[in-house]
């Protein structure tokens, strides 16, 4: 549930409250993958690049394929939300 709410606050564009489920969500389970796709999005459009970095880094220590060319196959948003994920990805370090 953690997890789903940071991601309706990231949608919404609240940002640091994404940010601050994104965290709850992971004390909890550290290797939840949805939840640190928020969190690292939520860095990245907070301009938070050392924690968004890192987070990308477990991110892809826990899916070593991941990667903005494949995101939109492992992530079934809409299109009107997977651009702002993909966009803070980006910014926060996935590569292409």
């Amino acid at each position: 549930m953690r997890s789903a709410t940071a991601f309706a606050h990231f949608i919404a564009g609240r940002y640091a409250e994404a940010l601050s489920w994104a965290e709850s969500a992971l004390l909890e389970r550290p290797d939840h993958i949805s939840a640190l796709r928020v969190f690292a999005a939520s860095c990245g459009m907070l301009g938070l690049s050392e924690r968004g970095t890192k987070a990308i880094a477990h991110l892809r220590e826990l899916d070593p394929r991941l990667r903005l060319s494949n995101l939109r196959d492992i992530t079934p948003l809409g299109l009107e939300h997977f651009a702002g994920l993909s966009e803070g990805l980006r910014k926060a370090g996935l590569p292409e």
